[in-house]
């Protein structure tokens, strides 16, 4: 299983950053695209895994308590995630903020 993750990282790592931009930017326009939430959340629906979705939607609500003040550990206990997950997505606050 981690190799098949491995070949998957090189391989997106073989796209050049605007690439790798340009992907990005086709989740976002599809996502605009959407008339409405329950349109969008169909569509996330059909395109990501449950795990997937669950992943995300973990990281943007630990973002939004940090923002809100929340500790490390309070949101570990609130959303059973490790303190390094917390810790990673306070990183990338700090790194690219709010």
């Amino acid at each position: 299983m981690g190799k098949i993750y491995l070949d998957k990282v090189k391989r997106l790592q073989k796209l050049s950053r605007q690439e790798q931009e340009d992907l990005i930017f086709d989740l976002v326009y599809a996502l605009t695209k959407s008339q409405n939430l329950n349109e969008a959340a169909l569509f996330l629906q059909d395109l990501l895994t449950k795990k997937e979705a669950e992943i995300l939607s973990k990281r943007l609500r630990i973002a939004k308590l940090l923002i809100n003040g929340m500790t490390y550990q309070q949101i570990s206990n609130n959303l059973y995630v490790s303190h390094g997950t917390v810790a990673k997505i306070a990183v990338w606050l700090a790194e690219k903020g709010d």
